[in-house]
């Protein structure tokens, strides 16, 4: 997960890219608690929450005898995943969400359960933090 965030953050900074409006904002003209409940939304309640609706539930549809109908369902969630988070502007940061859902969703298909996955996005999360 840290060489998509690192790679995109290096070739944004290659293109000289600005920074996502969203992420420059989020923590503009907050008060103490309301920046912890922030904190507390993207760190746990929004992995647990997307990562239970798209690799839970979602994911879960395609599961069928055949194994690529679950690759097929990695690559749908993840474009499912990206229209979620319709805040973002930038196309790499898109294409950023798109690697993260395709990431999760093959810890998903390997592991059988949702600990990895949301392991990961919380992991994305920070991450995101740090370089977006």
């Amino acid at each position: 997960m840290a060489v998509v965030y690192v790679g995109v953050f290096l070739l944004g900074k290659a293109l000289a890219l600005p920074a996502e409006p969203f992420m420059t904002k989020l923590f503009a003209d907050k008060s103490i608690p309301d920046v912890i409940l922030t904190l507390l939304t993207i760190f746990i309640l929004a992995p647990l929450n997307e990562e239970t609706l798209f690799r839970g539930i979602m994911l879960n549809v395609f599961r069928s005898r055949y194994c690529w109908t679950m690759w097929l369902g990695a690559l749908i969630t993840s474009l499912l995943f990206v229209a979620a988070h319709s805040q973002y502007q930038n196309l790499l940061t898109l294409a950023e969400l798109f690697l993260v859902g395709l990431i999760t969703s093959v810890a998903r298909i390997r592991s059988g359960g949702l600990l990895l996955p949301v392991l990961l996005h919380m992991e994305a999360t920070t991450l995101g933090l740090l370089f977006g």
